[in-house]
């Protein structure tokens, strides 16, 4: 097995045929055109009929399964049963073909069998050993005996694919890599926007699954392609598209968290609970809400990790909006817990105080001095009858705008997000206690979570 892969990697066909193998010597040349190039084959060995063809060609010929097929057409005019290997240097790779004519006798059924050199795949080697004659055998081979060992070599299914789908495209943008690596930043610029469409067709997938927003996806995605790019090699023989393809889906994985929440969710976390996602509905499906949650139960017992990052997503993924106070979320990321222990009332304090404030603010001059005095927004509650001496009109004028504003402030806070509540008697309970001075003096302030504050801040 050892002989075979050094021959294969040195390129020595004859010696392999000849010396390792027990195929008979044979020479000449075979010579002809396929679109518009002419082709040179050797005849390297035989066996009983069955010739080996060699010829040594290009890289962008070794890519191109088309053109390969059609040189194997052309030859299978000119000798009827052979094996062709075509090879190139730079880099190091080498294409096995094959071709058996169907029942109807007209058309052929090709078989390709490219790899690099250096590593040929094992099951290949495997199956190469079967084209070794033996002296014992060598009297009573014929080319049939030849055939079907050739045919159970060669007539399966290759190992690798290292075919272009598009070989102009894989030419072109061989020819732009090359010019890249000896120029500057213009053909670095001309290369990547060559390849840009492969940046569209690679973050699809993960679009479909995510529901992502496309321009983020394809910025991580240009990030990545500049990444393989600079890093691409084109001597070592790989396809820039198959290459970049796994850079740009690694970089959008990366920052594919970042895609759906704005909440940072850890990218060690997002990927387990998204697997885990796709498995509980495909349990949905099958056994429905009991299933799921009789699975989660197993799961909590089995990787208690994993349940709690679940949880954690789940609430990332139900978050609708940290900016706007008329969200539960808005407070109940205020009363996170820091690393301290301590929650962060004060800070909820001070934003719902700026709330009321430009709540208050809407209101008429007098009417918002009248609130500031009546619930301590500058300091002490005053009383109606004090509010009054200071703008020259009664207690009772003040009561009645208090009471006209009131339900205005209120609506102006619901519209922020907050709810305010007086606790206020009726004026038929003030009246017939027979003093206005005794009216309410807390006026308090709740948001939808009922998150608890002071007085007037």
């Amino acid at each position: 097995m050892s002989e075979i892969t050094k021959y294969l990697n040195q390129h020595r066909f004859t010696d392999l045929f000849i010396e390792i193998l027990g195929w008979d010597r044979a020479s000449g040349h075979v010579s002809f055109a396929v679109d518009g190039r002419s082709v040179r084959l050797s005849v390297i060995s035989q066996k009983r009929g069955l010739q080996v063809l060699h010829v040594t060609t290009n890289h962008l010929t070794l890519i191109d399964r088309g053109l390969l097929r059609r040189m194997q057409r052309t030859v299978s005019k000119l000798i009827h049963e052979h094996v062709l290997i075509c090879s190139c240097e730079v880099p190091r790779k080498q294409v096995w073909l094959w071709a058996v004519r169907r029942e109807d006798g007209r058309r052929l059924r090709h078989r390709e069998h490219p790899f690099f050199s250096d590593s040929p795949p094992p099951r290949l080697l495997n199956r190469l050993e079967l084209l070794r004659f033996t002296l014992d055998e060598e009297e009573d081979i014929t080319l049939i005996d030849a055939f079907r060992r050739v045919r159970d070599v060669l007539d399966t299914k290759a190992e690798l694919n290292l075919f272009a789908n598009k070989p102009w495209y894989a030419a072109r943008s061989d020819e732009l890599a090359r010019a890249m690596q000896e120029g500057g930043d213009d053909e670095l610029s001309a290369f990547l926007q060559f390849h840009r469409p492969l940046v569209t067709w690679a973050v699809r997938p993960l679009l479909h699954l995510y529901h992502g927003c496309q321009e983020d996806a394809e910025q991580s995605g240009m990030i990545g392609l500049l990444h393989a790019a600079r890093r691409f090699q084109p001597d070592r023989g790989f396809q820039f598209s198959s290459y970049a393809t796994r850079c740009i889906q690694g970089y959008c994985k990366q920052d594919a968290p970042l895609w759906f929440s704005p909440i940072r969710v850890p990218t060690n976390a997002f990927w387990p609970c998204s697997k885990l996602k796709r498995k509980l509905q495909r349990v949905l499906a099958g056994g429905g809400p009991q299933a799921v949650a009789a699975y989660l139960r197993r799961l909590r017992q089995h990787d208690a990790n994993l349940t709690e990052a679940w949880n954690r997503v789940q609430i990332v993924e139900n978050v609708r909006s940290l900016s706007h106070p008329s969200e539960p979320e808005y407070w109940q990321a205020r009363r996170l817990i820091d690393p301290n222990g301590f929650l962060t009332d004060d800070l909820a304090r001070r934003e719902l105080a700026a709330a009321v404030d430009d709540a208050v603010s809407q209101l008429r001059p007098r009417d918002a001095a009248f609130v500031r005095l009546k619930y301590g927004f500058a300091g002490d509650e005053l009383t109606l009858e004090e509010i009054g001496r200071q703008h020259g009109v009664s207690r009772e004028r003040v009561r009645q705008r208090l009471l006209r504003v009131l339900p205005k402030l209120e609506r102006i806070l619901a519209g922020l997000g907050v709810r305010a509540t007086e606790d206020r008697r009726t004026e038929e309970e003030l009246e017939e206690n027979g003093s206005i001075a005794d009216a309410p003096s807390h006026f308090q302030f709740d948001v939808e979570t009922s998150v608890p504050c002071a007085n007037g801040t």
